[in-house]
């Protein structure tokens, strides 16, 4: 079995932007990207950085953060998706996101995915549909953080 075989299958059971597609999906989706690698401390993008690409991150740990690097928003884990609102909409990066030790990951522009797309409307549905709950479950993460914050932030002024 080939390495890129054993990448389709990893990706295909366990992240979360490949549940629901084909082992042959996932084959073509990976044969779309770009393989990167960053060394600890080198950003893969900057908040307010235009964008038309996203990332899966292979090995290594990943830091978001916000206001120039000082909020930590999170750090993101192997087999996970970075960069994701660029390909929805067209906006500028909404954090900047650095390597906290040597990373590598798989970039997708939106050009290769808009392709993909046309070649298999499933795939599209299917990652949309993915990209939609990615976001929905962090957007319920950040609210309970955001409460957390404030009775924190509440109790203290108190």
């Amino acid at each position: 079995m080939g390495r890129e075989n054993k990448l389709s299958e990893r990706l295909a059971r366990g992240a979360n932007l490949f549940k629901g597609l084909s082992l042959e999906q996932v084959e073509k989706i990976i044969n779309s990207c770009v393989k990167i690698s960053l060394n600890a401390g080198d950003a893969l993008f900057d908040q307010g950085d235009a964008g038309n690409e996203m990332y899966v991150l292979l090995s290594g740990t990943m830091q978001v953060s916000t206001r120039r690097g000082e909020v930590v928003i999170a750090d993101i884990t192997p087999i996970k998706v970075i960069g994701e609102i660029s390909i929805l909409i067209d906006s500028k990066r909404t954090a900047t996101v650095k390597a906290r030790e040597f990373s590598q990951l798989l970039k997708l522009s939106r050009d290769r995915l808009d392709y993909l797309f046309s070649q298999d409307i499933v795939l599209q549905k299917t990652i949309y549909h993915n990209l939609c709950s990615i976001l929905c479950e962090r957007l319920v993460k950040n609210n309970i953080q955001l409460e957390v914050y404030a009775l924190t932030d509440q109790n203290q002024s108190s």
